[in-house]
């Protein structure tokens, strides 16, 4: 298994971001060229049943899961830097379209 280190392209058009508040290695996968660029998470942003963006409950975030979240908005705050339309979620569906207005109205109402 080969490492990588953020800013990283992993593979053709897709860059590794950092994320790192639920644990150093917690990374946003860039997919520059899906149409108009997709942003996938793991474990730190999920999409629940009726389509709101959220966070994995509390029980999953460590001994601190408020501090974790703070964590977690700073790092989504940078990721809005980058060009995208699409969320992609190992957690719920993904949201086609309207990805970054999405992730924007998120962090604003939290």
């Amino acid at each position: 298994m080969k490492g990588f280190s953020f800013g990283e392209e992993v593979a053709p058009s897709i860059v590794a971001l950092e994320v790192g508040a639920i644990c150093p290695e917690e990374t946003a996968l860039h997919l520059k060229e899906a149409n108009g660029g997709a942003l996938c998470f793991a474990d730190g942003l999920i999409r629940f049943a009726d389509g709101s963006l959220g966070f994995v409950p509390d029980f999953l975030l460590g001994d601190d899961p408020e501090e974790v979240k703070r964590g977690l908005k700073e790092s989504l705050r940078r990721l809005l830097e980058q060009r995208f339309e699409h969320l992609l979620f190992a957690h719920g569906q993904p949201l086609i379209g309207g990805g970054k207005e999405a992730l924007a109205a998120f962090l604003e109402d939290g």
